[in-house]
């Protein structure tokens, strides 16, 4: 009975070196980054309540982001 709490965070760095010095710097580094955020509310019995936040974000010579949110609904028989 209670909230149930989650949060996760993860970014992946890639670089791609010096191959080539004729390539520009945007060209030679990436960032990934992916967080999530949520929140349960369980109780012992009954209906279950969950809000779950989402980002995917990509840097290299674009930004690319991608936003979700969900609501997650249930029932507990008991």
């Amino acid at each position: 009975n209670g909230l149930l709490f989650t949060a996760s965070t993860t970014t992946i760095q890639l670089d791609f070196g010096d191959s080539d010095n004729n390539v520009p710097e945007e060209y030679k580094e990436a960032t990934y980054t992916q967080s999530e955020f949520g929140v349960l509310w369980v109780p012992q019995e009954g209906v279950l309540l969950g809000f779950y936040f989402a980002t995917n974000r990509t840097e290299f010579y674009y930004d690319d982001e991608n936003s979700q949110f969900r609501i997650n609904l249930g029932y507990i028989f008991m």
